[in-house]
């Protein structure tokens, strides 16, 4: 059979070790390839749940820069109003 596709056994046999040893990389490279998404998998979900764990801190902090947007909005209400005059007080006091 060698004798039909022109090599000899030699030939032969150092192809089919090239076919295996390259074959055997194909596989190691194919299983690193899983292991990395595996672990790129795992990272995304730790990920994930780090963001859920600050999630309710976020919100917490969202409603109080709300809450100071409002005193603050009533304060430049008030603060665009002339002051009370106080009973007994008159004129302007400029120092």
């Amino acid at each position: 059979m060698a004798d039909a596709i022109g090599a000899n056994k030699d030939e032969i046999e150092k192809a089919v070790e090239n076919a295996m040893k390259d074959a055997e990389k194909k596989c190691m490279c194919e299983d690193e390839n899983r292991a990395l998404e595996t672990e790129e998998k795992k990272l995304a979900i730790d990920e994930r749940r780090a963001g859920l764990k600050t999630a309710p801190a976020k919100e917490a902090n969202v409603n109080n820069t709300e809450a100071a947007t409002k005193k603050l909005t009533e304060e430049a209400k008030v603060a665009g109003k002339p002051p009370p005059n106080p009973a007994g007080a008159g004129g302007s006091s400029s120092k």
